[in-house]
């Protein structure tokens, strides 16, 4: 294995450990924005009714 060979693998799993990074970012911003808005869905539903203390 010569040395550019060796750097496209190194680049490429860079890319690859930088892609999976943002992905779970994105993927934990999405999920918390959904519960987020889920509470906020339920307490506009059932919240003026039910007494919820934060």
């Amino acid at each position: 294995m010569d040395l550019t060979s060796l750097l496209y693998v190194i680049v490429a799993l860079l890319i690859f450990f930088f892609v999976i990074r943002v992905f779970k970012g994105i993927i934990k911003f999405l999920i918390i924005a959904l519960i987020l808005v889920v509470c906020i869905w339920l307490y506009m539903k059932y919240g003026f009714r039910i007494p919820i203390s934060i």
